[in-house]
């Protein structure tokens, strides 16, 4: 995920969430300055069952989750 500063200084962090409650992960603290773009990548190890929905997004910004459906 990336976000970009428009013209102030930010502290987030990125978050992904099970839609069904059953977890999450989140991303470590990141800083940007005021025109700087950071991007946050997850790799983690999922296990998901078929058809479950994952959100991502970044946790000061929770209505812009992009959400995919897994199918395995």
């Amino acid at each position: 995920m990336s976000k970009k500063s428009n013209n102030r200084a930010w502290t987030d962090y990125a978050q992904i969430d099970f839609t069904d409650g059953s977890g999450g992960y989140m991303s470590a603290t990141v800083s940007a300055a005021r025109v700087e773009t950071k991007t946050v990548g997850f790799k983690w190890g999922l296990n998901a069952a078929n058809n479950s929905k994952v959100c991502g997004y970044w946790h000061n910004y929770p209505g812009t989750k992009a959400c995919v459906t897994i199918h395995s």
